[in-house]
């Protein structure tokens, strides 16, 4: 118990109710969130027997939108405000006072709360809620000085309920109603929008603006608006304004958040885990693979990795994140803010004058020799994702210039790089994105942050894929600048083996009823939003069948933003879908069972196996690959291929082993 109190200690509130929004869109959330139609929008059927993708639930838990028009004349105003008028005070709230301060404020804001969760508790009849309630504000007023800090979580293991007469409402049996949107209301339908403005009646902030009024403003509360800002605006920003529809995003996003709250759903898995009950779901340790006899590759074990199943070690890849990103004294929007994310430029090239500048993020190396790396991210990536950033920032440590892509599936890069044309057409997508990499290279060049650089390349997952078709494009001389290394990580290899497993994660979702899909979601997202900051073990407390569907959701998440932005419809669509509807329509008759003739490295095995600029690092028990595969790459790359003996699909990237590898692959010396 001691222990699990101190990594709750240090989560710093992750989970705190007006933070945790952000949080749920990263998991299931964040690419899906358009799940509506957008307008001129043509609507596809869903067949009832198909799985329930993280989008289909994500409509579940949203409802109907019948005031489209209203909410989204609503939910503008909104924009608009946090835009042109909270974004620059933020900027400067978060520049003056500290993050430490800013956090007790809106701990003491939240333990100023008590009696709406207290009575929202009562009043839905959970006792047992309303006294931990009773306890937190007791606790934290007398030894958290006024709420400031939060011993009852830190030293008592006693957390926050975060109910609300919204939740109450629902357990009522109350219909949620038609949705509805407010500006800076955080509710996504009447039923909660109701219940939050009696949240307001029980609340003392209400009580002090109507007794003692400043000026001719509301009152005191008022003055903490600032507060909420700067604890809701990186969510916001990172999430909300990133979709290619962000009402869509953000009435998805609340929805979700009200669900879990209804439900209590992390209160009881935080009790759950100071309880020391977690692990119980997860498979348990396996020993790591052997090297087989004859491998022709390179081999490395991973000190204390402890595999489980891969799905489960898959997820391990949201671990991988950059070593400066938690700046302990200033918040993210502060100019002060030493997070490696404010070391990268954002930076725009316009590739073609008939569509929007392509954006890119650029990192200055230290080092006397900087070679020029690009990253490409897996499928769906952003260049100022998590995982993106923390590889520029291992690159930028070894004194490289670094450039930070979104991924060709990404729907910006497709509106851009990609002309509005649908990618997977690889040699075709490969075709534009050299040219957006020479155009950057240009950029660059023109304003003197770099000078006939040697390029390489470091790609993973699908952008592994990507790196391998750029290999291939520079042996017919068609890349149009020199290139050094090229290394593509956990690439898949067969297309049609990626499609099979991809969807036999999903299967068991078929089976579900509607109820039994939102329960998942209540059950499976505390648990990966817990283990998002405390990292306990290693791996989330989950069974192997909820980690395969939670990669499959993710992965297949970006297909419908893509879709939906390009063609102006969003379907629930699975890879296998995708290629069939859209891809083979660029000239490609074959249906997705003969897509690994066209699609897949089996189809660049010259390239692989003649050109010593192409190195790969991977893993024995990625699920992407199978026994023909794995025989494949190690046959035609030999040595220039590394074998990691746990990881499964990039769960090995945050390991001290896989980093050093990427430095010795890409011939760096790290300072």
């Amino acid at each position: 118990m001691r222990k699990n109190m101190s990594e709750l200690r240090d989560a710093e509130g992750a989970v705190a109710k007006r933070r945790l929004c952000g949080k749920i869109a990263s998991l299931l959330m964040t690419a899906v969130a358009a799940g509506n139609y957008v307008a001129g929008a043509h609507p596809i059927e869903i067949p009832k027997e198909n799985e329930w993708s993280a989008q289909r639930v994500g409509d579940e838990i949203a409802g109907e939108d019948s005031w489209r028009g209203f909410n989204r004349a609503m939910f503008g105003i909104q924009d608009v405000i946090m835009d042109y008028i909270a974004k620059p005070i933020n900027h400067v709230y978060c520049s003056i006072l500290p993050k430490p301060l800013i956090l007790g404020i809106d701990n003491a804001v939240d333990n100023s709360e008590y009696p709406i969760r207290f009575f929202a508790s009562l009043f839905r009849g959970e006792g047992g809620c309303a006294w931990d309630e009773t306890k937190r504000f007791f606790i934290n007023t007398v030894l958290g000085v006024g709420g400031l800090f939060d011993p009852a979580k830190n030293w008592f293991g006693i957390f926050s309920t975060d109910a609300s007469l919204s939740g109450t409402f629902a357990a009522w049996g109350i219909p949620k109603g038609q949705s509805l949107i407010l500006p800076f209301v955080p509710r996504a339908n009447v039923r909660d929008c109701v219940g939050y403005a009696l949240d307001q009646g029980l609340d003392p902030k209400t009580w002090v603006d109507i007794l003692f009024p400043t000026g001719i403003w509301i009152g005191w509360s008022a003055t903490l608006w600032p507060n909420y800002l700067a604890t809701g605006f990186d969510p916001w920003n990172a999430h909300v304004k990133a979709s290619s529809d962000p009402y869509a995003a953000y009435r998805q996003m609340i929805a979700a958040k009200s669900l879990l709250d209804e439900r209590l759903a992390v209160y009881n898995y935080l009790n759950e885990f100071a309880a020391n009950q977690a692990g119980t779901r997860r498979p348990p340790v396996r020993e790591p693979l052997s090297r087989p006899h004859g491998l022709k590759g390179r081999w490395r074990d991973v000190a204390g990795y402890g595999p489980r199943a891969p799905a489960i070690d898959t997820l391990r890849q949201r671990l991988f994140v950059p070593t400066r990103d938690n700046d302990r004294w200033w918040m993210r929007s502060s100019v002060f803010n030493g997070d490696f994310a404010k070391d990268v430029e954002v930076r725009s090239v316009a590739v073609d004058p008939d569509f929007p500048p392509a954006t890119y993020g650029f990192v200055p190396g230290a080092g006397q020799r900087r070679p020029l790396v690009f990253v490409i991210p897996g499928i769906g990536g952003e260049y100022n994702a998590n995982s993106t950033l923390a590889m520029a920032e291992l690159l930028h440590d070894a004194g490289a210039d670094v450039v930070t892509c979104y991924d060709p599936f990404h729907w910006r890069y497709a509106t851009s790089v990609n002309k509005r044309i649908l990618p997977g057409n690889f040699p075709e997508d490969v075709r534009r994105l050299a040219g957006f990499m020479r155009a950057v290279i240009d950029d660059l060049g023109k304003n003197g942050l770099v000078d006939n650089p040697e390029v390489s390349v470091v790609g993973w997952s699908m952008g592994g894929l990507v790196t391998a078709y750029l290999a291939e494009l520079e042996s017919k001389g068609e890349l149009g600048f020199t290139v050094g290394t090229m290394l593509a990580v956990n690439p898949p290899v067969d297309s049609e083996h990626v499609l099979a497993a991809i969807d036999s994660f999903l299967i068991p979702s078929r089976s579900w009823t509607r109820e039994q899909a939102l329960e998942k979601f209540v059950d499976v997202v505390p648990r990966l939003l817990v283990w998002d900051e405390l990292h306990f073990d290693a791996t989330p407390d989950i069974s192997e069948e909820d980690a395969g569907y939670t990669v499959a959701a993710l992965l297949v998440a970006t297909l419908p933003e893509l879709v939906g932005y390009v063609e102006h419809a969003k379907p629930s669509v699975s890879f296998r879908q995708y290629f069939e509807r859209y891809v083979q329509d660029q000239g490609r008759p074959e249906g997705s069972a003969d897509l690994a003739r066209h699609v897949g490295l089996k189809t660049l095995e010259s390239v692989l196996r003649d050109n010593p600029r192409v190195k790969m690092i991977h893993t024995r028990d990625d699920f992407l690959l199978n026994d023909d595969d794995r025989a494949y790459l190690d046959n035609t790359l030999g040595d220039r291929l590394t074998w990691f003996s746990a990881g499964a699909h990039c769960g090995m990237f945050y390991t001290p082993e896989f980093k050093q590898e990427v430095f010795e692959r890409l011939n760096l010396a790290r300072d």
